[in-house]
């Protein structure tokens, strides 16, 4: 029913809808990263449902079902936050983002006419990623968590506007962490040591178990029982061991099993599909899944000619006046022109021909160089276009690293040619990870140099007539010229010898 759908929709009206889904998410990554600040700011909050709210309420009638129902969870998540209650917190945030990016996705294919997801599993865990989030704020422990890394940040600059304070908040400090409940860090450390002993186990085999370990009351969830068969049919494809595809094709027989006889909720399924994993985790020799790679999926992208041929503008009413007023006024000139060919031909000792050709000619100079500046403003677009990903960005590294950084951005309000954005966003998203990922330092590393632990990457973008200048500056530990000379010479670009 879905394809059917599509195909009865106007191209033209979708991709009318799609282009404005996609201007109102591009919104929606720098005003994550401000809530990862300010968790509590209702006015951001609002900011991000609207835009959600309006892709789920649009997205049916154009077939899109996919979209709706991810779309839909994760207003329900927006819709907690604005009655306070629910915290978006990073954990949270992280996967919100997620959510966008596979909105954008999605679509994108439904605009080129392909179906909304490439994989149907991946879609669904996602989803029950955006559902499971509603709970992750009833635990007490990670609200500890959050506490402690804000308090760090706090203590941190009391002590240097005063050290006199440093007992009483380390007194503070030690009072929170006995009254933090839960789990102590040695068992942390004994669990995170666990979980990186996991790194042999299938990606399928581990989203089963972390579905099958959460606690609950009652059965599976309808989408947690898809999810399981579709990562147990994955597993089939990893080995060809014996005893390993007898346990996993049991598997798939008691599913089947229980949901023929509608008891696709029982927690008894529960217990004997646990009874499997716990057998399949111990085993080491499965195979590796094939997994794209950046070159090919370029290659893919490079393959399809129909797909650069389909990109739209959206432009400025005001702008398509005013070049259809100078196309107009071009028609006017081609009429005086027509009319100094008709003289011409009629009365060659005309004398007032060449001040008449002299003034059509001055006009139609001054009109072309009006239409070509006309046109050059239609191509311009803001350049926040693509500095508004370089928090997001930013973001994913510092959290990757444990690192703590926050984006500064100066010019976006400039306009430039649409061309001159394409060709600057490779260099932008190159140099903002090598400022995130190499020139900022650690927060211990940065506090043992006398630095502020959260760094700071500024892009800046300057016009000065024609032309534009972009800077990207961190406050991290700069270039290492010694090193970027050895790497060099190792390389052959340089001799020792040379400066």
């Amino acid at each position: 029913m879905e394809d059917s759908t599509l195909f009865e929709i106007d191209p033209e009206l979708m991709a009318g809808f799609v282009d404005e889904a996609e201007e109102g998410l591009e919104t929606l990554d720098s005003l994550f990263i401000k809530l990862d600040t300010e968790p509590n700011n209702i006015e951001t909050i609002n900011a991000i449902f609207r835009p959600v709210h309006t892709i789920k309420g649009n997205s049916a009638f154009f077939g899109l079902m996919k979209v709706k129902s991810l779309a839909h969870e994760m207003e329900t998540l927006l819709m907690l936050a604005k009655e306070e209650k629910l915290i978006l917190n990073q954990s949270i945030i992280s996967v919100l983002l997620v959510g966008v990016d596979h909105l954008k996705e999605m679509l994108s294919r439904a605009k080129d006419g392909q179906s909304e997801v490439e994989q149907e599993s991946a879609f669904n865990i996602l989803i029950e990623q955006v559902i499971s989030a509603k709970e992750t704020n009833n635990n007490p422990i990670e609200h500890w968590d959050d506490f402690f890394s804000k308090f760090e940040k706090v203590k941190t600059d009391i002590e240097n506007l005063d050290s006199s304070y440093a007992k009483q908040l380390d007194a503070v400090l030690e009072m929170a962490t006995q009254l933090k409940p839960g789990i102590t860090k040695t068992e942390k450390q004994e669990n995170k040591e666990k979980v990186s002993t996991q790194s042999d186990i299938p990606e399928p085999l581990q989203k089963i178990n972390s579905i099958l370990e959460l606690p609950r009351e009652d059965g599976l969830t309808e989408i947690e029982a898809k999810t399981i068969l579709t990562n147990l049919t994955e597993m089939q494809k990893l080995t060809t061991d014996k005893n390993a595809c007898e346990i996993i094709d049991s598997a798939i027989e008691q599913y089947n099993s229980s949901a023929s006889s509608n008891s696709l909720y029982e927690s008894l399924l529960i217990e004997l599909l646990q009874e499997k994993i716990e057998k399949l985790l111990p085993f080491n020799q499965w195979q590796t899944q094939p997994k794209k790679t950046e070159a090919a999926k370029q290659t893919n992208e490079n393959a399809n000619p129909a797909k650069e041929a389909t990109k739209t503008m959206r432009i400025a009413e005001n702008s398509i006046d005013n070049f259809l007023s100078f196309v107009g006024e071009l028609i006017v000139v081609g009429e005086m022109y027509s009319y100094l060919q008709t003289t011409i031909s009629q009365n060659n000792q005309n004398a007032n021909f060449a001040k008449d050709f002299k003034r059509v000619n001055e006009t139609f100079d001054n009109l072309s160089d009006n239409l070509q500046k006309s046109i050059m403003e239609i191509r311009k677009v803001l350049v926040r276009t693509i500095l508004q990903k370089a928090p997001r960005m930013v973001r994913d590294i510092a959290t990757e690293s444990g690192k703590e950084i926050k984006v500064e951005l100066v010019g976006e309000e400039i306009e430039i040619d649409k061309r001159l954005i394409e060709t600057l966003d490779g260099p932008l998203t190159h140099m903002v990870r090598n400022s995130a990922d190499h020139g900022i330092e650690t927060p211990d590393d940065r506090e043992a140099a006398g630095k502020t632990r959260q760094g700071t990457v500024t892009i800046t973008v300057t016009q000065a007539e024609d032309n534009v200048t972009l800077t990207i500056a961190d406050d991290g530990k700069g270039l290492d010229l010694q090193a970027i000379k050895n790497k060099a010479v190792n390389l052959g670009i340089i001799t020792q010898e040379q400066n």
